[in-house]
């Protein structure tokens, strides 16, 4: 029984639509050459992915060191300054307003970079800089500062206690504050809104007691209480601010 469907078998031949199966007749002859061949191309393969992924590494390197470096930060600072297409900010207005001072400063200007010029900060503002207004800087690696709408507000407000506008005391506009203290979170921007606030006041004609770190009152000099007033005298405190002021 068992012949007859081996012969009947071999009589028809395979069938082509059954599932398929791994025939006597395969050449295993040259399966250590298959094998050698594919070890190759695998160690081919990689060797190259080997050199693609140095070369990539060495690549990522290069720019983790120029965001890091302080020469190669410096270098593509300025070539994306010289590239137009970078200079976008909020609602496709430039990244840096082209504004010359602060008092022509509005309302478009929010959100936008306003650069100084060292020698001027230097000029206006002899008693140096907040540390946060530096770290700002050094960080940016350029002396330029954010445009917030809460220093427009402050200066608009003093700009009206020196120039009411006509009708102001009829009017039921916003009133003019003449003093105010700044208030808020640490590194919210107090002390650099404060900063541009005297430096255009004293663009104005303002004559402005700055004090940038308070800490320089109370730490550092000496003090002695004078036997006449009954008050304490700072007389550094009182060089320092004299020698800004001359």
């Amino acid at each position: 029984m068992l012949r007859t469907i081996l012969r009947r078998a071999i009589a028809t031949g395979p069938r082509s639509d059954g599932p398929w199966r791994l025939t006597a007749t395969a050449n295993y002859s040259s399966s250590k050459d298959t094998k050698s061949t594919v070890k190759k191309a695998k160690k081919s393969n990689k060797s190259k992915g080997e050199a693609t992924a140095a070369a990539d590494d060495d690549a990522y390197a290069g720019a983790d060191a120029d965001l890091f470096d302080d020469k190669g930060r410096a270098r593509r600072l300025q070539a994306d300054e010289s590239d137009p297409s970078l200079d976008v900010g909020p609602n496709g207005r430039p990244l840096f307003t082209s504004t010359p001072t602060l008092a022509q400063l509005t309302s478009m200007d929010s959100c936008s970079y306003f650069k100084f010029k060292t020698e001027e900060l230097n000029k206006v503002l002899p008693e140096g800089l907040p540390l946060g207004m530096v770290r700002e800087f050094e960080e940016a690696m350029q002396s330029a500062v954010l445009v917030r709408q809460s220093f427009l507000d402050l200066r608009d407000n003093f700009r009206r206690v020196v120039d009411p506008p006509l009708g102001s005391a009829r009017s039921k506009g916003s009133k003019v504050k003449k003093q105010i203290v700044l208030d808020g979170p640490v590194s919210c921007g107090k002390s650099t809104a404060l900063a541009m606030l005297v430096h255009w006041a004293r663009e104005e004609g303002w004559l402005v007691l700055y004090v940038p770190r308070g800490k320089d009152w109370t730490h550092g000099g000496f003090f002695y209480k004078n036997p006449q007033t009954g008050l304490w005298d700072t007389p550094v405190q009182a060089e320092n601010i004299l020698k800004a002021r001359l």
